[in-house]
């Protein structure tokens, strides 16, 4: 004890006999550190009237009583300003991205298997696109391009003369690196249980959106839906759902099954992230990102949902990171996975395809900034566009023939196609600008300010907590100041773009949903102010460098602790997902389910629900569906009679059930409260056997009684 309080006396009594530099530094971290902290109080002080908080027009108005986020905004900048400053003083940017010389490859190019992928991919192709009063043959189309994709993986692979590994080789490796693989198997796994833990229940409770993908899924194992070219819900093609059809089949029917595929790439988001900032930054930066998105609560949300905008991620960190893994060690094989990887993001949700473009982007970036990486990796570049094409040509085929699907979701969604900017803009006091300028800054403040309403999630807080948003302005700070650096282009374009083509140019921002581009690109940047930020700390001396390991992991748990408190504690105790709507399709599925096919299912529901909502199709594909809001002795004399009734009511229509009941006495009545809130009637359920239907008797008037 006393030998620590020494090392903590000689650490303090240093401080005075720094040179004027690192005192210069010390004073700029603290400074900007309490720069960020006074931004983040008043980001919080200003939220108290939200109306003032996004009324554009008067931002300059109300900066003096704190209604705007400008003087938040003010401080948060003036931290970042300061951080630089500190950076440049002790020369802490780091070098610049490099890359390995590409050699010749063992083998020729295998032209001959080239041509022929390219031909089998273009034949499934025409077999899509041909329109000769005959459907396609969605089995013929998948195996055409299957095997062409396949041929085109086998070619490269022959190239580069490649073996798998000997076990050998991977028990060596695995002894080198035998910490590193603790510590990420470690995130790993921990990412994964938070995305499949209590899954069937949580988020409660399972939407119809869900349902849609699940159903569609469902159709594709039937054999119904066997064209997977074609477009289905929310126009994206079939072959979206096959990582759901595959996972139902494995599981059969259930919530879980229909999240289960989302919890997996959500999971492999965080490996990726992690691979990445290791291959173009460092370790540390690379453990601390993954372990924040390992418990950021807006990705746990989306990996935890039976819907695919989180595959935005999963595309972006893969492709990003084989392309820059290929660079920067001559790989083409990781050049041939990410043209496989990035052919595959047109068959997804349509958000993916920005995925391809930020990985393109960044190779056109790559080009233009670093000397002689063209000249120098133009084989493995025309590897790279050649499995691009091979993969991607069936879907371009079908867009090119029906260009009005490839933009759907966007003409739907775009505030300047769908009227919102011309609605708003013509308000009182509201112009072009002020509702361009809400729209940006109500999808980028929801990072580090304000609360992630509405899209999917509605949650009450930021994306991060008001620590990791202090250094996440530092390390955006960073990047922005060495964009011409392509690793931070890559990380600021990579941030921005899905901030601006996700949320701000679409209606209701913040659209979370369609943000989850951004998050890998937000973790990394957040644990690069960490990260800088204890390196600034260690450059005080002895104790410092050794205290400085502790300190950060405190920090990133006390992170990993706010953020999965929140979402498994206050999140779910203020019952923020749930909506009776979606409990009444979810838990209606336990009466449903077992009429199979030897019972009809009757729902009185208008206004508030239907039979068409996609979760009574997917959780009862077998039974008969029947919307029955006009109760009366004429329409239930009309029901056929051939099976059992299950009739279904919500509790505005309590009334015609009771009605139903009365006309045909003898059935089981069921009262259904909410799961987790017991005081509220979900539903009333009614259930008759058929031989109770045959004995009705339209002329006889009901005695029933209800229990």
């Amino acid at each position: 004890m006393n030998q620590r309080l020494l090392i903590v006396k000689d650490f303090i009594q240093n401080l005075w006999v720094l040179s004027i530099q690192k005192k210069l530094a010390l004073l700029a971290l603290v400074l900007s550190l309490g720069f960020g902290s006074l931004s983040q109080f008043l980001f919080a002080q200003a939220q108290s009237d939200r109306d003032k908080f996004w009324r554009v027009q008067d931002w300059l108005i109300n900066t003096s009583s704190n209604q705007s986020p400008l003087p938040g905004l003010f401080f948060a900048i003036l931290s970042g300003i300061v951080f630089l400053f500190c950076i440049f003083r002790l020369g802490l940017f780091g070098e610049r991205f490099d890359f390995t010389p590409s050699a010749p490859a063992v083998r020729p190019p295998r032209f001959g298997l080239w041509l022929t992928s390219l031909g089998l991919s273009a034949l499934a192709a025409a077999t899509l696109t041909y329109t000769g009063g005959e459907q396609p043959s969605g089995y013929l189309s998948l195996g055409l391009w299957l095997l062409a994709v396949i041929l085109m993986v086998i070619s490269v692979l022959i190239e580069e003369n490649w073996r798998p590994p000997h076990y050998q080789t991977i028990l060596n490796w695995g002894k080198n690196n035998w910490s590193e693989i603790l510590i990420v198997g470690f995130i790993v796994a921990a990412a994964f249980y938070l995305r499949v833990t209590k899954l069937e229940i949580y988020p409660y409770s399972f939407v119809n959106d869900e349902g849609e993908m699940g159903k569609a899924a469902w159709c594709m194992l039937q054999g119904n839906c066997s064209d997977f070219f074609r477009m289905a819900w929310a126009a994206q093609p079939y072959m979206a759902m096959l990582p759901i059809a595959l996972s139902l089949k494995i599981f059969g029917i259930s919530a879980f099954a229909a999240r289960f595929p989302m919890a997996v790439l959500g999971t492999l988001a965080v490996l990726n992230t992690y691979l990445f900032a290791r291959e173009v930054l460092d370790r540390r930066i690379a453990w601390i990102a993954a372990a924040l998105m390992a418990t950021l609560p807006v990705l746990v949300h989306f990996s935890r949902l039976g819907v695919d905008n989180l595959v935005d991620a999963f595309f972006s960190s893969a492709i990003i990171w084989l392309l820059y893994r290929g660079a920067k060690h001559n790989d083409r094989l990781a050049y041939m996975l990410a043209g496989v990887i990035g052919g595959l993001t047109i068959y997804s949700y349509p958000g993916a395809r920005l995925s391809l473009a930020l990985g393109l982007g960044s190779v056109i970036y790559l080009c233009i900034r670093t000397k002689n990486y063209l000249a120098a990796h133009l084989p493995h570049l025309i590897v790279f566009v050649a499995v691009l094409v091979v993969t991607m040509l069936p879907m371009t085929a079908v867009f090119i023939q029906h260009p009005e699907n490839f933009a759907a979701r966007f003409k739907q969604e775009g505030i300047f196609s769908n009227g919102i900017v011309t609605n708003e803009s013509q308000q009182p006091g509201q112009s072009l600008a002020t509702v361009v300028i809400k729209q940006i800054f109500r999808s980028s403040l929801v990072y580090i300010a304000s609360p992630a309403e509405d899209g999917f999630f509605m949650g009450s807080r930021a994306y991060l907590t008001p620590l990791a948003a202090i250094f996440f302005v530092l390390g955006l700070a960073m990047v922005t100041m060495k964009i011409g650096d392509p690793r931070y282009m890559t990380l600021f374009a990579w941030f921005w773009a899905a901030i601006l083509l996700g949320s701000s140019l679409t209606a209701s921002p913040p659209s979370n949903e369609r943000m989850m581009n951004s998050m890998p690109a937000l973790a990394i940047i957040t644990a690069l102010g960490l990260a800088k930020a204890a390196e600034i700390f260690e450059g005080l001396g002895k104790f410092a460098r050794r205290a400085s390991p502790f300190l950060l992991i405190i920090i990133v748990l006390f992170i990993n602790y706010k953020d999965y408190s929140f979402y498994f504690m206050e999140y779910a105790q203020k019952h923020s997902w749930e909506n009776s709507t979606n409990e009444l399709t979810y838990e209606s599925r336990r009466l449903i389910q077992p009429l199979g096919s030897l019972g009809r299912f009757y729902l009185i529901g208008d206004p508030l629900v239907y039979k068409i909502f996609a979760n009574f199709d997917y959780f009862s594909p077998d039974v008969e569906k029947t919307d029955f809001n006009t109760v009366s002795r004429e329409t239930i004399g009309a029901l056929p009679k051939d099976k059992d009734a299950l009739f279904i009511a919500v509790p505005y229509r309590e009334a015609d059930l009771k009605q139903v009941a009365a006309l045909v006495p003898g059935g089981i009545w069921t009262e259904f409260l909410r799961r987790y809130q017991p005081d509220q009637v979900l539903f009333f359920s009614y259930k008759i056997s058929k031989e109770q239907l045959q004995g009705f008797k339209p002329s006889r008037t009901g005695t029933g009684i209800i229990p």
